[in-house]
């Protein structure tokens, strides 16, 4: 099947941190100054599919090596794994 990882920093940081579907309600950006007035989406939303059977939340701030293994087992999992990474962006989502 698929593995998927999805690197959630809750804001476009690339594009001087306009909102992003993960941006919390009300969080004021460039995009949304008065703002954000939608609710944030959820990544693992897919993981109520009947075929995902391997749904894994993680802190991008956990140790590279504990992530390394979480995404091999991942890869080596028999079906379909989600790994949802939070990694909240530095500079525009503090």
């Amino acid at each position: 099947m698929s593995t998927y990882v999805v690197m959630d920093n809750q804001i476009y940081g690339l594009t001087t941190g306009q909102a992003s579907p993960t941006t919390t309600k009300g969080h004021k950006t460039k995009s949304t100054p008065a703002g954000n007035f939608e609710s944030p989406t959820q990544s693992n939303g897919l993981s109520h599919h009947r075929w995902c059977n391997f749904l894994s939340l993680v802190d991008f701030q956990a140790e590279a090596k504990q992530l390394s293994d979480l995404i091999q087992a991942g890869i080596d999992h028999r079906g379909f794994a989600l790994i949802d990474v939070f990694s909240p962006c530095v500079t525009y989502n503090k």
